[in-house]
């Protein structure tokens, strides 16, 4: 072999041992990346798990008391609509007896 090829052979077997060593560098970069990401993902998943247990304990306490509070709601609603019902009746009545009461006016006015 000349010269030459050897030159170029050797220089070439550099060339390709840098770029092994560059691509097991970024390899192993990749894997620092890697189990970076992995933590961060674990940590999101307990945190959301944290926050569901939240929400759902919140759900299972303050949903009986918005239940019992709408209840009451409606309770108070039946019964405001019951006395504006008997209110009414009496204005009726009222109505009719001021009409009586001016009617016997007249009658004892003559």
């Amino acid at each position: 072999m000349s010269d030459a090829k050897k030159i170029t052979n050797a220089r070439l077997f550099e060339m390709m041992e840098m770029m092994y060593f560059e691509l097991t560098k970024n390899q192993e970069e990749m894997k620092i990346a890697i189990k970076g990401n992995t933590d961060a993902i674990k940590t999101n998943t307990e945190a959301i798990q944290k926050n569901a247990e939240g929400i759902l304990r919140i759900e299972l306490v303050h949903g009986k008391k918005i239940d019992l509070l709408l209840d009451g709601y409606k309770s108070h609603s039946e019964k405001l609509d019951h006395i504006t019902q008997e209110l009414s009746a009496n204005n009726s009545k009222w109505d009719r007896y001021e009409l009586e009461i001016l009617s016997m006016k007249k009658k004892i006015a003559r």
